[in-house]
């Protein structure tokens, strides 16, 4: 596929393919896949799906993370450059949220098929939230399956803890995450319940 090949030298696949933001801007996507191997057909039909559907892809993580403080209290704190300070910041809109995200990055998660496309990460370069390691919002098709502040292996690992089928994977495990808390792993059946409601 034009604009993606395979480096040599750090042993991935890297490329940018043009994308429209949701407020119509053209930027090229980076994208990132963490393989020796080819890119299967999965892998391919992803980087069209992106391509054609970023502006609501990304829509959606806008509104994930504005649902994500409205119904769960999450405080976002935003990094002042001429204080070099964090100061807490509570959006009413979730288009307040674009400015401060950074650069979207796409990493193709290989070996995690399902209907024919692969999962994926949108990551961010340069985000002014303070979130101590960036997030990571893991997606399939337009589906945000979970959003965090860790690197992907982690959230694999989690959410195979839950459902070893990743083919069984559906979107807002975020949702059920925040309802159980403290008790999210405690609770494996009833999380696997709410989450896996097919």
């Amino acid at each position: 596929m034009e604009g993606i090949n395979y480096s040599d030298q750090y042993r991935c696949w890297e490329g940018q393919i043009n994308v429209k933001h949701f407020d119509g801007e053209v930027f090229s996507l980076r994208i990132f896949v963490d393989s020796t191997n080819s890119l299967t057909e999965a892998d391919y039909h992803t980087l069209t799906y992106v391509k054609e559907h970023f502006a609501e892809i990304y829509e959606n993580i806008l509104h994930t993370l504005f649902e994500w403080q409205q119904s769960n209290g999450m405080t976002f704190e935003v990094f002042d450059e001429e204080k070099s300070t964090f100061d807490r910041i509570l959006f009413d809109s979730k288009e307040e949220i674009h400015p401060l995200l950074g650069e979207p990055i796409l990493e193709i998660i290989p070996g995690y098929e399902k209907e024919n496309l692969s999962y994926y990460c949108i990551r961010f370069d340069h985000c002014l939230l303070s979130i101590e390691h960036g997030f990571n919002a893991l997606c399939h098709k337009n589906d945000v399956i979970e959003i965090e502040a860790c690197e992907i292996i982690p959230l694999l690992e989690a959410l195979s803890y839950f459902e070893k089928d990743y083919s069984r994977w559906e979107k807002d495990f975020w949702k059920v995450k925040f309802k159980f808390n403290a008790e999210l792993y405690s609770e494996r059946d009833a999380v696997r319940e709410m989450w896996l409601k097919n």
